[in-house]
């Protein structure tokens, strides 16, 4: 047996000199190897701690983005949304910019009705020969002195009149209470916003600047006043010059038809536009219900990953208890 002290565990001052309570407490701990154990009781509680950190830091940026992903997918479907009703904007200003003064109902049919008041009877036959030229447009003719006015204001189709100024610049009396009736409207602050109309006048340059078409201007002041829709300038027709009437009808009804022409064309623009928007829409709404199905099938997926991990996890816990159980039976 060896008595001899161990220089290790023996006090680094004689015990002599007195030490403070301070060193001797470091004394102590050096000679009961005290701080031996907290070093190892470091090394196993730090790297926990550690993990335990780590482990709360990634969760919560796990977390965040996460709700940063869903904000974008939801920010990416109201962009396309917008980029869908932008894209039906456009298309719809680019057929508005085609369109003409002339707005005739897409639903009702385009048909021609002409209103005239003439006092040669030549030419009537006159305009009765060029009506040939709007037969597509089912054109039927009425006299301003035993037209219905109440079909006259329902009428969506397009009115054409055909108005002769006499020599005393005068409305002649059967066509009288149609401008006044005109005036009344006005004075009434009413509107024939839904009356599309074009006038030709006929009269001679003979009778004077204040005479000259002085039926024709009057109708056409007053349908302006009224918001009625005009599709083209009053066009004038003067019998003093030889067969100038037949050829300036003739020009006007065939600038009508091309009118005509150009408003069917413009409908089934219209109608190719809403069935291309119908089915942008139908397009895009589907892609939305895709994108969502694709976003909550990600989410589904996301969770039973963590179920699955979860059981991993729960697994390894049970075979690690199993495994220390036995040990425990066996070391007893």
């Amino acid at each position: 047996m060896n008595l001899n002290p161990n220089p290790d565990r023996a006090p680094r001052k004689p015990p002599t000199q007195q030490m403070s309570a301070f060193e001797a407490a470091v004394d102590y701990a050096e000679r009961q190897d005290i701080f031996l154990y907290f070093t190892a009781f470091m090394g196993i509680f730090m790297p926990a701690a550690v993990y335990f950190l780590y482990m709360k830091v990634h969760n919560y940026y796990q977390d965040k983005w996460k709700r940063e992903a869903e904000i974008n997918e939801i920010e990416k479907l109201k962009k396309k949304e917008e980029r869908r009703k932008r894209r039906n904007a456009n298309l719809k200003t680019n057929i508005n910019n085609n369109v003409e003064e002339i707005e005739i109902s897409n639903n009702a049919p385009l048909t021609i009705k002409i209103f005239y008041s003439l006092e040669n009877e030549e030419i009537e036959k006159l305009i009765n020969d060029q009506l040939k030229n709007l037969s597509p447009y089912s054109p039927s003719c009425y006299n301003l002195s035993t037209m219905n006015i109440d079909e006259f204001l329902s009428f969506q189709g397009l009115s054409l009149f055909i108005i002769e100024s006499n020599k005393d610049g005068t409305i002649t009396e059967d066509t009288l209470w149609f401008f006044e009736f005109l005036q009344d409207y006005e004075e009434r602050k009413e509107n024939l916003k839904s009356i599309n109309y074009a006038i030709f006048g006929i009269s001679d340059t003979k009778y004077g600047g204040k005479i000259y078409q002085k039926s024709g201007k009057l109708l056409s002041s007053l349908m302006h006043k009224l918001s009625a829709k005009s599709i083209s300038p009053i066009c004038f027709g003067d019998l003093k010059v030889d067969n100038s009437i037949n050829e300036q009808l003739e020009k006007w009804i065939n600038k009508i038809n091309t009118l005509c022409q150009q408003q069917l064309l413009l409908r089934k623009e219209y109608e190719c536009f809403m069935k291309e928007s119908k089915e942008v829409s139908k397009k895009n709404e589907n892609d939305i219900k895709y994108d969502s199905e694709e976003s909550l099938d990600e989410e589904t997926d996301e969770d039973e990953e963590e179920d699955d991990s979860d059981k991993e996890y729960s697994d390894t816990e049970s075979t690690e208890s199993d495994s220390y159980e036995n040990e425990t039976k066996k070391e007893k």
